[in-house]
C-alpha cells in the first residue's frame, strides 16, 4: 500500500467513478455483493451525490486498508480475504458444537459429490441451505414444506 501510494488514491478514485457511471447510464450495476446481500444494510450509501460519492471512495479504500492492518502479510489470512478455506461453517460447527453452544439440526450434507441425509427424514415446514465457504448470505437458498431426499430438497 504505501509503496503504490502515489498511484493508489487515484486508482481508487477512477475505479468508484467508473462504477458512479455504470450505475448512472447503465442501471443499478455497481458492486452487486453490496447490493444483494442480507448485510447491506452495511453498505447503504448517503443520500447526496457528493457524499454519496466520498462514501464509496472510503468504502473501497477501507477494506484493503482494514485487511492491511488486521492481516498483514500473513499468506493464509489474505487468501481467506478472497476465499475461506479453513475457517469455513463445517469448522465453526464442529467447535461449536464441542463446546456445547446451540448449533441448528443437519439434516443433510453433501460434500461435492456425495450427499449424506440424517437420521430425521419426516417432512420439514423450512431449511435453510448453506454455502460452506460463503459469508453475508450469499449462495443461502431458503426451502418451505419439503421432503428430505425429494427433488425440491436436492
Amino acid at each position: 500500500m504505501i509503496a503504490l501510494y502515489p498511484v493508489l488514491p487515484v486508482a481508487l478514485f477512477l475505479s468508484v467513478s467508473f462504477e458512479e457511471f455504470k450505475k448512472s447510464f447503465m442501471g443499478a450495476g455497481g458492486l452487486a455483493w453490496q447490493q444483494n446481500c442480507p448485510g447491506k444494510v452495511f453498505f447503504e450509501r448517503p443520500k447526496s451525490f457528493y457524499a454519496s460519492f466520498l462514501w464509496e471512495c472510503y468504502l473501497v479504500q477501507s477494506i484493503y486498508i482494514y485487511n492491511f492492518l488486521m492481516l498483514g502479510t500473513n499468506k493464509l489470512a489474505v487468501s481467506h480475504t478472497l476465499l475461506d478455506t479453513v475457517l469455513t461453517k463445517e469448522f465453526w460447527r464442529k467447535h461449536m458444537a464441542a463446546a456445547g453452544a446451540f448449533v441448528p439440526p443437519q439434516l443433510a450434507h453433501w460434500d461435492g459429490t456425495n450427499t449424506t441425509f440424517s437420521d430425521d427424514t419426516q417432512q420439514k415446514s423450512r431449511a435453510i441451505i448453506k454455502v460452506n465457504d460463503g459469508f453475508l448470505g450469499g449462495g443461502d437458498k431458503i426451502l418451505k414444506d419439503f421432503e428430505l431426499g425429494s427433488e425440491e430438497g436436492k
